[in-house]
């Protein structure tokens, strides 16, 4: 399991922003995309929650390498001392397919991960019934006045193209797209229609000793990421989107959240996997 490392990103630009100095872009599209605008920005200080991970029972080909094993339904990375709640208090989880679960907070335990004795700290998480989630990320939803207006759930991911030298996955109106540059770039972008929402530039980390063949996105790829899954708020048109990026050491998650007007990462919902040293 020697993947990972974290990714490297050299330029963020948010279409339209690109010419001048930094900022989000205010860039809508005007064509119907199935999605309500909020109108403005989402303020940046609204809580949006936190990703945890669906782990599975036992690891098979149709689950994503780097999942967990853990026979909690859900396990929430949140740093020892961080406030977490106690054990007793019910919470809203969107799985990354179908409706919001109620969970409630279990003990802290150590994760067995990848090799030389590894382990991820975390939080477990578990369902009334015992039953399991869909494996892979899992929103935590934040307990606000503003996330109880909201109507969450699971976006499905459709992958429209795999090859070498391009992936693209279709979440709702949005179309995320991976495309080579070079032997060692790529660009990453998000589109709706003909509006382009983010577009950024991407390139391999170097590591001595890794494989230094060409970037073949059909083939997990350090630096590379791919769409994990996918949440809608729903009430407001909001989409989160979270991407698993492989390296050379580990996995990096990472969350975007499109408003409607902007794309920005939600912090919050961004974990590094730590699994083996290269």
């Amino acid at each position: 399991m020697m993947r990972a490392m974290r990714s490297s990103v050299l330029t963020v630009c948010v279409l339209t922003a690109c010419g001048g100095g930094g900022g989000a872009s205010t860039l809508s599209s005007s064509a119907a995309t199935g999605i309500t605008p909020l109108g403005v920005a989402m303020p940046q200080a609204e809580p949006i929650g936190w990703l945890a991970i669906a782990p599975v029972a036992v690891h098979g080909d149709e689950v994503p390498y780097w999942v967990p094993v853990d026979d909690s339904a859900a396990l929430l990375f949140l740093p020892e001392g961080s406030g977490e709640p106690a054990p007793e208090r019910a919470i809203r989880a969107v799985p990354a397919r179908g409706e919001p679960v109620e969970l409630t907070f279990g003990g802290r335990r150590a994760v067995s991960y990848g090799c030389e004795d590894n382990a991820l700290n975390a939080l477990a998480l578990h369902t009334n019934d015992g039953s399991a989630l869909e494996p892979g990320p899992v929103w935590i939803l934040p307990d606000t006045d503003a996330a109880a207006t909201w109507a969450p759930h699971g976006l499905a991911v459709k992958v429209a193209q795999v090859d070498p030298k391009q992936r693209a996955w279709e979440v709702g109106s949005l179309t995320v797209a991976l495309t080579v540059k070079d032997a060692d770039h790529a660009v990453f972008a998000i589109s709706q229609g003909a509006s382009w929402l983010l577009n950024r530039n991407l390139e391999r980390p170097v590591m001595a000793g890794a494989d230094d063949a060409p970037i073949d996105l059909t083939k997990d790829t350090p630096g590379m990421p791919e769409v994990a899954a996918a949440f809608t708020m729903a009430s407001n048109g909001s989409v989160l989107i979270t991407l698993a990026t492989p390296g050379y050491e580990g996995t990096s998650l990472s969350t975007l959240l499109y408003d409607g007007i902007t794309v920005r990462d939600v912090e919050a919902m961004s974990h590094y996997l730590y699994s083996c040293a290269f």
